[in-house]
């Protein structure tokens, strides 16, 4: 009797990557750089959509910038 050994390889950043990218293009959303400039990080402070001491962490800022996207969007349709 012979025993099979099956090795799965983990996939490569590559493979990960593209899983990602087609993911969210099956729910319909668009991945895109944004370049911002201190001052605009600055102007997400002022408005309150970003805590003062987090100006430097990178998820924050998308994570406000993306709320405040949402809110813009919203008083559009309104």
């Amino acid at each position: 009797m012979q025993t099979v050994v099956t090795v799965v390889q983990p996939a490569s950043h590559a493979a990960l990557r593209m899983r990602r990218f087609r993911e969210r293009r099956r729910q319909g959303k668009v991945c895109f750089l944004v370049e911002l400039d201190p001052r605009e990080i600055s102007g997400l402070v002022e408005l309150k959509w970003l805590p003062g001491g987090h100006r430097d962490d990178r998820a924050a800022v998308v994570n406000a910038f993306c709320r405040l996207v949402e809110r813009a969007r919203d008083a559009a349709r309104a």
